[in-house]
């Protein structure tokens, strides 16, 4: 993930989220990934932070998890819409894209980000990539 949506996502000013990957950094528990570029900087978690990560999961579960309810406004608005959107059927992105008005880049990290914590599903149609509710989350 990149250092903006670090920010985006942890709600956290620029200057604080910096502060805040310089120390993780240090610490070992996150690393530049291989995606970075001149011009943007990725980061992803090193074997022992994932390790501490899976540690911290299992030891303390309500602690990690990560709901609609606890992104910022307009992320959570965007997450909402999506899935009042496929309430009615299952979509692709690119119609969700059309429907949604929210931009591409926004677009895919809430189908990423209601994807990883179960709130959709992935289905294959025809060779057709279709996003639909997960029933037994909702």
């Amino acid at each position: 993930m990149n250092t903006t949506r670090i920010a985006e996502f942890a709600n956290l000013p620029r200057t604080t989220n910096n502060a805040e990957i310089l120390e993780l950094s240090q610490v070992g528990l996150i690393r530049e990934s291989e995606r970075s570029t001149p011009h943007m900087t990725y980061w992803e978690l090193t074997p022992m932070g994932i390790e501490l990560l899976d540690t911290y999961r299992r030891l303390l579960p309500a602690d990690c998890l990560v709901s609609i309810d606890t992104l910022k406004e307009s992320n959570r608005e965007n997450c909402l819409k999506i899935i009042n959107s496929l309430k009615e059927s299952e979509k692709t992105k690119k119609t969700l894209l059309e429907q949604l008005g929210i931009a591409n880049k926004e677009l895919e990290l809430c189908l990423t980000f209601l994807l990883r914590t179960g709130y959709l599903q992935l289905d294959e149609s025809n060779n057709t990539l279709y996003y639909k509710l997960n029933i037994s989350v909702m």
